[in-house]
């Protein structure tokens, strides 16, 4: 008869310390998804806060900028007269993107739905935005027409 021995101690300890690791790997994924949703919430929250905290000095900037126009139309320049408009114009570009933040941070609560965007229209507005921000800079976006 022929026989051989084999010490397996080091493969089964090192089958256990896989076993350990596997389990760890196992309860680390099950908390994950809990952490990503706790943080969610959190940048959620944030967002909600920071964009309604943001509005009020906003509308007070506009408001105010609004009033100067308002009141004292005879005595301001033209060239007065455009900043203040560009003050209530930014003011207003502000809010809408307060408001887009607030749609994105309820947006992640609700279901994607895909549509068609004409890009044409968005680079329409990006002009429109580009010249009002400096009318004295030649700015060209070249697209196909809006459909």
């Amino acid at each position: 008869m022929v026989g051989t021995a084999q010490d397996v101690t080091i493969q089964a300890r090192a089958e256990l310390e896989v076993r350990h690791l596997n389990e760890e790997l196992e309860r680390r994924n099950a908390e994950r998804p809990r952490e990503l949703a706790a943080r969610n919430a959190e940048l959620e929250t944030f967002n909600d806060t920071a964009s309604h905290d943001l509005r009020g000095p906003l509308r007070n900037i506009s408001g105010f900028a609004e009033m100067l126009v308002h009141d004292a139309a005879q005595s301001l320049s033209a060239e007065h007269r455009q900043d203040c408009d560009r003050i209530v114009a930014n003011a207003h570009r502000m809010n809408d993107i307060l408001q887009s933040l607030l749609a994105l941070s309820q947006t992640t609560r609700a279901e994607v739905t895909r549509r068609p965007v004409d890009l044409s229209v968005l680079f329409s507005d990006l002009h429109a935005e580009l010249c009002l921000i400096n009318p004295s800079r030649r700015v060209e976006l070249v697209a196909p027409p809006a459909s």
